[in-house]
């Protein structure tokens, strides 16, 4: 099926048609890769490592911010 006259002057158009072939065989297996995890059981695994590693960058900038907070000298008021 050919593009239609409208559709050939789309910017989305020229760049598929500029793509090379080898290219878009690597498109097509990162795709089908990526839906392949994403539909298999470890996205379950990979979503809680992420959720811990999220949780523990919240603790560590925490403590980090308490005691930046506590460790500055105290100005003299006047």
């Amino acid at each position: 099926m050919k593009a239609g006259p409208e559709y050939r002057n789309s910017s989305w158009y020229k760049f598929i048609n500029d793509l090379e072939t080898g290219t878009l065989v690597v498109i097509g297996i990162f795709l089908v890769l990526l839906g392949a995890v994403l539909i298999s059981p470890i996205t379950e695994v990979l979503i809680k490592i992420l959720g811990v590693a999220a949780v523990m960058a919240g603790v560590c900038i925490a403590i980090y911010g308490i005691v930046k907070y506590f460790s500055k000298p105290k100005s003299p008021t006047h």
